[in-house]
């Protein structure tokens, strides 16, 4: 008889260690599923507020900024709704629905545009991130399928206006110091990028060319 208990106790204590065992597992599968969201989320912030930052320093439309800026809120909450006593998070998530509240001339980044080749990457680089995010917007149920196409258009019009707006602003300070060979150069590099462009429309992009074409040609006039 005494044996049989014995048995029976080593056997509730094995399923005593079983369920214990069970349990934590379960708690360290939790912890490790929230330290990953955890960190997903905080590198969605992160890219988010890059992309802010960069489309600040072009002519993005007011309406993809403020998106953007509603989907890093969002993201700051879900943050916060893992880890309530996360360092600062309420104060981040103010700031950054105030500055999402402002007037889109406020929005702007008077930096202006790339001044360097790295720059111009680096600028196009943040607009394919803001064109991914955007198309993941029709899905969240943020804009319609046709608004966000019309978006990525505009996108890809800013990713090479970027490189136009560059080479424009060094040609122009290659001519004030002078140097009319590297103006020229740069000039003729946005006129051929502008001409080439699949994303530029309208009436809009037959004058910018023209415009362009102008400063060409008044390189050697002065």
């Amino acid at each position: 008889m005494n044996s049989i208990t014995a048995l029976g106790s080593l056997l509730a204590l094995a399923v005593i260690a079983i369920v214990i065992s069970s349990l934590a597992n379960e708690k360290f599968l939790e912890a490790t599923i929230k330290k990953r969201s955890l960190s997903a989320l905080k590198t969605r912030a992160l890219q988010l507020q890059e992309v802010l930052q960069a489309l600040a320093r072009t002519t993005c439309q007011p309406t993809i900024q403020r998106a953007l800026g509603e989907c890093m809120i969002d993201t700051l909450k879900d943050i916060k709704d893992i880890e309530p006593q996360h360092h600062g998070i309420d104060v981040v998530i103010e700031a950054a629905k105030q500055l999402n509240s402002l007037p889109p001339k406020a929005l702007i980044d008077h930096d202006g545009p790339a001044s360097s080749d790295n720059e111009i990457k680096a600028l196009q680089r943040y607009i394919l991130g803001a064109i991914a995010q955007v198309k993941k917007l029709p899905e969240l149920g943020r804009i319609t399928v046709a608004d966000s196409q019309d978006w990525v258009v505009h996108l890809h019009m800013l990713y090479v206006q970027v490189e136009v707006d560059a080479h424009i602003m060094q040609g122009n300070k290659a001519l004030g110091l002078g140097d009319k060979g590297d103006a020229s150069t740069h000039y003729r590099i946005a006129q051929t990028t502008l001409i080439r462009s699949k994303y530029h429309r309208g009436p809009e992009h037959k004058e910018e060319i023209e415009r362009v074409g102008k400063m060409i040609r008044e390189v050697f006039v002065k």
